[in-house]
């Protein structure tokens, strides 16, 4: 794994993209950041990038962003020994610890990932939903260790069946089997999240006994 190391940048996906582009990166490079002008999460959300967290990007072969997404929650939780909320938060005490953002480009696949590590404090507006694994422990935690080694959990997955690391994200997910309220397309959903289908699609049951798919918004 060759490990490029930025004292600060945009993003890491973005890096990863104009490495990618100017044929100075390839499959296995791992782009690690200590902090982000203008970290990103799934669609307009930001994510708070400051000093002492892991933000990285692992360039790895296309696949679908849903594959990649479930593959990369798998490898964080067990890395982390967290659990995973639907579709792509990584939990620890029911506070995100981590945030996935998977990416296609050209022959190439860039996953995102972003690990609240040494982080003591947040943003009052995120303090309640965010926490980090100093927040949790009281430890600190080597930033380095880390991010190599959920990349290199990433990729012993990668070499799995789908469907062996799909039942290992079904027995850490948290939102099955609880009420579920969700935007798709047009509408709201709710109902009981029953099941995590062999694409990684949320089955939900609804009030009407009927049940409903929804796919990864990817």
């Amino acid at each position: 794994m060759r490990i490029f190391n930025i004292p600060e940048v945009d993003s890491t996906n973005l890096e990863a993209r104009r490495l990618l582009c100017a044929g100075k990166a390839d499959y296995g490079d791992l782009i690690l950041a200590e902090t982000q002008r203008a970290g990103r999460g799934r669609g307009t959300h930001l994510w708070c990038s400051p000093a002492g967290g892991v933000y990285a990007s692992l360039i790895v072969p296309k696949a679908t962003p849903a594959k990649i997404t479930i593959t990369a929650g798998v490898a964080v939780a067990e890395v982390l020994s967290a659990e995973i909320k639907w579709i792509n938060d990584i939990l620890l005490n029911n506070k995100k610890i981590c945030g996935i953002l998977a990416e296609t480009c050209g022959n190439a696949a860039i996953l995102g990932f972003g690990v609240n590590v040494n982080t003591k404090k947040f943003p009052d507006e995120i303090s309640k939903t965010a926490t980090s694994l100093f927040i949790e422990t009281g430890n600190t935690f080597d930033i380095f260790k880390i991010a190599t080694d959920i990349s290199e959990k990433f990729l012993l997955l990668q070499q799995e069946d789908f469907s062996f690391i799909i039942e290992k994200y079904r027995k850490k997910c948290v939102t099955l089997g609880t009420t579920v309220n969700i935007r798709s397309g047009t509408k709201n959903i709710s109902g009981i999240a029953e099941e995590i289908d062999s694409l990684g699609c949320l089955v939900i049951r609804k009030n009407n006994q009927e049940t409903e798919t929804i796919m990864m918004p990817f």
